[in-house]
């Protein structure tokens, strides 16, 4: 089911709601414009960032997920993010900064001061004639000193300090795409999950805005029944962490090879779900605490046995195992799995959950 969202102003909805009012009580149809005036304040989304409103942001709600497009979105939240988009595909990059100030260090020599040679120092500096002679070319150097011509200063502009300068920092930066029709977001190398797939609005990519705000470093909070989805900025400057120190190297290499040998020829939530078993696993207490040790526990799966565990995953299985990783489930309780029809231990012994692919799962 989708549902079109409009960021409105309440005054403005309130507004058109009373003038809908008047003309229908005129035509005799009060009671339907009412329905269908109250079914739109339902469905009508606010976006806040910070506690402030976000408005013109252009999304939807599918499933009870609402989607937002890159293009509308992302320059409210984030000043420095550039959009691209072509064909269905978006390209999104940005910068975290830290301005601070810095006091320029003065020019030598143009303090408003001489040296007075030490054959003028002492009693002979007193002097009428010498003293009135040294306060001429002490006027002169700050003549020559002044960022204006014709301009003396005066003493207060000689003692003022010099004026501080922002200095920028680039402390982060983030590079994010999205494909429509794809079930996942790629951002500063994350795979980020998208159960329902990347979609296009009026035209332009679209995204859940969890995820957006997740690759954003930020929270959201949703809700439902006021349809006002709260985004919150983290304490921390920058973006999503980087998948090079984010994913373990180990982890990648051993989860995605029991994801080809199993599914390799699975669709995407097919190899999530064999995924999702290894973890499930490792989280349970029945079973080995990392996933080398589940994977090679003995009697459970035969790509380890066979030794075809060894063998490249491709690129999807490979994916597969960075999204799993990264928080995606497709089934939360799944601890078996086998070759859909075939009767086994699972089969006759564990609660079955559904059947993805070529696979029963069992809890």
């Amino acid at each position: 089911m989708k549902i079109r969202i409009a960021s409105v102003m309440l005054a403005f909805g309130l507004t058109l709601s009373a003038a809908t009012v008047a003309f229908a009580s005129e035509t005799g149809e009060v009671t339907g414009i009412l329905q269908e005036t109250q079914e739109q304040t339902e469905q009508t989304a606010q976006f806040y960032l910070d506690g402030e409103p976000l408005y013109g942001v252009v999304a939807e709600s599918i499933n009870g997920t609402y989607y937002v497009t890159l293009s509308s979105m992302l320059p409210l939240i984030d000043s420095s993010a550039i959009v691209e988009e072509n064909s269905g595909a978006a390209a999104v990059t940005a910068q975290a900064v830290v301005v601070e100030e810095s006091t320029p260090e003065e020019a030598p020599g143009l303090d408003g001061q001489i040296d007075v040679p030490e054959t003028l120092q002492g009693e002979e500096a007193q002097t009428g004639d010498v003293l009135t002679t040294f306060r001429a070319l002490e006027m002169g150097a700050k003549l020559l000193a002044s960022p204006l011509e014709n301009e003396i200063q005066t003493e207060s502009d000689a003692e003022a300090e010099p004026t501080p300068e922002a200095v920028v920092e680039v402390v982060d930066t983030l590079t994010l795409s999205a494909v429509a029709g794809e079930q996942y977001v790629v951002a500063n190398g994350r795979y980020l999950y998208v159960e329902d797939g990347v979609i296009t609005l009026d035209g332009a990519v679209a995204v859940p805005v969890r995820v957006l705000a997740k690759a954003m470093n930020m929270t959201t909070m949703y809700d439902a029944q006021t349809g006002l989805v709260y985004l919150t900025s983290s304490e921390e400057i920058g973006y999503l962490e980087d998948g090079d120190t984010y994913y373990n190297s180990d982890s990648i290499y051993w989860l995605s090879r029991i994801i080809y040998c199993e599914s390799g020829n699975q669709v995407l939530n097919g190899k999530i779900a064999v995924g999702n078993v290894v973890l499930n696993r490792v989280k349970d207490s029945r079973f080995p605490d990392t996933i080398y040790d589940v994977i090679f526990q003995k009697n459970q799966f035969s790509p380890a046995s066979s030794g075809s565990i060894y063998r490249d995953p491709n690129e999807a299985s490979v994916i597969a195992a960075k999204l799993v990783l990264d928080g995606a489930v497709v089934l939360e309780d799944a601890l078996f799995f086998n070759r859909a029809g075939l009767v086994c231990y699972a089969s006759k012994n564990r609660p079955y959950i559904t059947t993805i692919g070529g696979h029963a799962f069992y809890a």
